[in-house]
Parts: structure tokens; sequence; C-alpha cells
């Protein structure tokens, strides 16, 4: 400790016997890092700021000078507690001004460490003013660390300081005090709009004064000069003016029946009036919301549109595409159909030419059948008249053996003549089944009025144009039904021999 002492006294030593060498090159190095400073903030397009850095350091300097000066010759202390001295007070001010930055970035206000940074400011200003040896020199001293602190707080609080919410107001300022002498009024106001408001309250008080005068025993002709300085006034007013004046004098006169309390009656006026104002208000709120939803949906339903439009017109080469797709595959499906229209044509063509000749051959076979039954009695026994009932076994291998049989039909309403019947109830109750559900759907085609080709034929009844044929001939003949009573084959329901059409619909009977 002994050693650093010494070392600083050796330096200060040094200082003041070199005092002026040191000064040319403090004033070098200080014109340098100016225009190095200038230079640079300048460039950055901020120069106020790098200017207001540099006179903080010199601000800095010159405080630090003085409080030395102060400590060394006007107090007479060891250069070493010296410089403790001056550099303890400097760091403490930057440091709340650092932490006075901070507060202003996070709450809005400086805080307690903007009145620390004024109150060591002040301090220093007062200590570096001891070290002057005349008056202004004691000015220059106490002015230079307030000068800097101010600039400093300017830049840092110009978008303005939140309060705090313990803050206080002076009661009176110089302001509140030109407000209150009546040489200021609050507000910007222009010199017109100063003239008129003085010429109007000139003339409230005149016309105030001869509302007053005009009464018993008042002097004799006060009401006639208060009348002329008011018409002297009135000569360079306008219509607005006069108004103003007479709402104002009516003010007056019922100030007293305005400011008197008010009745129990009176105070459930107010507080209905009161409470109508707070539902309209409320109204109006809810009134407001709804627009601006309505306002946000209309701006969104411009947006959707706007992004409608542009799809729109992005798509507009993919629609036409598409449509030259679809004119391409309705032209295929053109050729494709007539290809098997043509196909169907021939198929039907081959298929009528197969069924004749089955036809053909089912006619000779049934005529032998025919013939062959005749001449073989049924059961070995006659019917009485000299006819005899015939039934034919078809042969082993021929078509339909297990189901249909030839029969003498019975006599009918139509007439007789042989028709094929099922040889099993089971086969009789199919065909009835498929009698009437072709009576239901197609009553045109159980009359015979009404054609069906063979592919409707299958796909709605599952059989041929020739199996339905042969079920309408047992059906229509009476023979269907006699056969079901002899086989013991349950008649279905809606079964008739000969379906009537009513409006075009089968009546079942």
């Amino acid at each position: 400790m002994k050693g650093f002492t010494e070392s600083i006294a050796d330096a200060a030593a040094f200082a003041e016997h070199n005092a002026g060498l040191l000064i040319l090159v403090g004033l070098a190095l200080t014109v340098a890092m100016l225009a190095w400073g200038v230079r640079r903030a300048v460039r950055s397009g901020r120069p106020d700021k790098h200017l207001a850095m540099v006179s903080l350091l010199i601000g800095f300097s010159w405080s630090a000078e003085a409080m030395w000066k102060v400590a060394t010759q006007k107090l007479d202390l060891a250069p070493a507690f010296a410089l403790f001295a001056f550099v303890v007070f400097e760091t403490q001010l930057a440091v709340e001004m650092i932490r006075a930055e901070r507060s202003q970035k996070e709450h809005g206000r400086p805080g307690k460490h903007g009145k620390a940074a004024w109150m060591i400011a002040v301090v220093m200003g007062c200590i570096a003013a001891a070290a002057s040896d005349s008056f202004v020199e004691v000015l220059l001293r106490f002015a230079v660390p307030l000068l800097v602190t101010h600039q400093w707080w300017a830049g840092m609080t110009g978008d303005g300081v939140t309060k705090a919410a313990d803050a206080i107001s002076w009661t009176w300022t110089p302001r509140r005090l030109l407000v209150a002498l009546g040489l200021a009024r609050p507000g910007a106001q222009d010199l017109a709009t100063v003239d008129r408001q003085r010429h109007i309250q000139a003339m409230v008080k005149l016309r105030h004064q001869l509302h007053l005068a005009d009464k018993p025993g008042t002097k004799p002709g006060k009401v006639q000069r208060l009348t002329a300085q008011l018409h002297k006034l009135a000569l360079n007013s306008d219509p607005d003016m006069l108004d103003e004046v007479r709402d104002k004098i009516t003010l007056v006169h019922d100030s007293a029946e305005r400011t008197r309390p008010l009745t129990a009656a009176e105070h459930a006026l107010v507080s209905a009036a009161r409470t109508e104002a707070d539902q309209a208000r409320r109204h109006a709120e809810l009134a407001a919301t709804t627009a601006e939803a309505v306002r946000s949906e209309l701006a969104e339903a411009r947006a959707a549109l706007e992004r409608s439009t542009a799809d729109a017109g992005q798509t507009g080469e993919q629609v036409r595409q598409l449509e030259l797709q679809l004119q391409q595959v309705r032209h295929e499906a053109e050729l494709a159909v007539e290809q098997i229209r043509r196909d169907a044509e021939v198929a039907i063509g081959q298929a009528r030419r197969e069924a004749q000749t089955e036809v053909e051959h089912a006619r000779h076979e049934a005529e032998r059948a025919i013939a062959a039954a005749r001449l073989q009695p049924v059961n070995g026994n006659g019917n009485g008249n000299g006819h005899h009932g015939y039934t034919t076994v078809p042969a082993a291998g021929s078509p339909r053996a297990s189901v249909t049989s030839l029969v003498p039909a019975p006599t009918s309403e139509q007439g007789g003549g042989d028709v094929a019947l099922p040889a099993t109830a089971q086969a009789c109750a199919e065909w009835m089944a498929l009698w009437v559900k072709v009576c239901q759907d197609l009553p045109g085609v159980a009359l015979g009025s009404q054609s069906i080709s063979e592919d409707t034929a299958r796909d709605r009844f599952g059989c041929s144009v020739r199996h339905l044929r042969k079920v309408r001939n047992a059906a229509r003949g009476g023979g269907l039904r006699l056969k079901a009573k002899e086989l013991g084959a349950a008649i279905p329901e809606g079964f008739v021999n000969e379906p009537e059409l009513v409006n075009g619909y089968a009546a079942v009977s």
C-alpha cells in the first residue's frame, strides 16, 4: 500500500512540474478524438448521440479537474485520497445514469435513479464551484455538471415519462401563477380568439351591472351610463357574440337555483336519468361491437372474394383443358356406344335365330308327345264322354323333364287348348309367384298387349321370354290354378287368372 501511495505521489509531482506539456497533449488528444467522433457521428446518421457522449465526457473531465484541485489545493489532501474521492463521484453519477435509462425502458420513468443522478450532479457542482477564484468561475463550475445532466435527461425522456402511482404535483408552478393572475390562459389560443373572449367578457360584466342597477334607489344616470357602454361594445359585436353574452347572463342568474341541494324527488329523477343514460351507453357499446364484428366479417368476405377471383383466374386455363378432355371422352364414348349397339344387334339376331330353332324343335317334340299321349290312357281309365285324359312323360335327358308336363287344357272361359303346366308343387308355386309379379310390375305383358325384350325379362324376372309366355298361357287359361289345387300348392295372395288394367295398373281380384 505504501508503494502504491508513493507511486501516486510521484505521478502527481510529475504532473505539477509538467502541467503545461500535459495540457497541450490533452488538448491535442481531445481535438483528435473530437474530430474522429464527429466524423463517425456524421456517417452513422445520429450525430446527436455521439456529440452528447463527447459532451458528457468533457463535462466529467471538467468536474474531475475541479474536484482534484479542491482536494489537493484547498483541502491539502494526499493525491491518492483525492484520486479516490473524485473517481467515486464520477462513477456514482455514471451508475445512476445507467440505472435510470434501464428503468425508463422497462417502466417508462427514470424513478429514484433519475433523482439520485440530479442530486449527485448538484453536489459535484457545489464542490467544483469551491475551486473557483471569481464569481463568474463559481457560476461556470456549478453549471457544467447540471448542464451535462440536463442534456442526458432530455435525451432519455424525449418520449415522455410515465408518472408513478404515488406521484405528486406542485400546487403552484410558474404557469399556474400566470393563469391565476390572468396573464395567461390554458390551451393554445390565437389573437383573434383572445380578443373575442375579452370583448364578450366585458359585455357580460356590463350587462350584469346593468341588471343590478335597475332597482329603486340607484343613482340617477347610472343605468344610462352602463347602457351607453354596452351599446358601444355592441357596435363591434356580431349576433353570435350577443347570443353568447345572453347565455352567460342567464347562467349567472340561474346559478343560485342550479347550485341549491336537490330534493328527494329530484334525486330520483336524476337517478332515473343516469340509469337511462347508462342503458343507452351500453346499447351504444353493443351496437359499436356489433358494427365492428360486421365490419370484420365484411373484410373477411371481401378478402375471400378477392382470393376466389384470383383462384378463378388461375384455374381458367385448367377449366378449358378439362372441357377439351370432356369433349374427347364424349366422342370416344359415342364411338364405344355405337360399337356396343352393333355388337348387341348381332347378338340379338343370333339369339333370335337360336330361339326360333329351339321353338321349332320344341314344337315338333310337343306334337310327337301329344300324339303319343292320346294313344295311352291315364291310369287305364276314360272320362265318360269318350275322351281320355293324357299326360306325357318326357324321355330321359329331355329339357325340363322334372318341371313341365303337357296335359290337356281344362275347359275355361277362353276355350280349350294344350298348354304347358308345372309337374310338381314347388314348380307350381314358382310359376304362380312369377305370374303375380308380372301382373303387378308389367300388366301389359301379362295381358299380351306389351312386348318385352330378352334382356329385360332376365333382369326383372330371372327367366326367358319363352318361359314367361308359358306361365301366361297356363295362368290365363285357368290351368295353373287347377294344377295348384291338384298338387296341393298354396295359391299366393294377389293371384288372378286374368289381370285388368285400371288407370294403367293391374287390378287384382
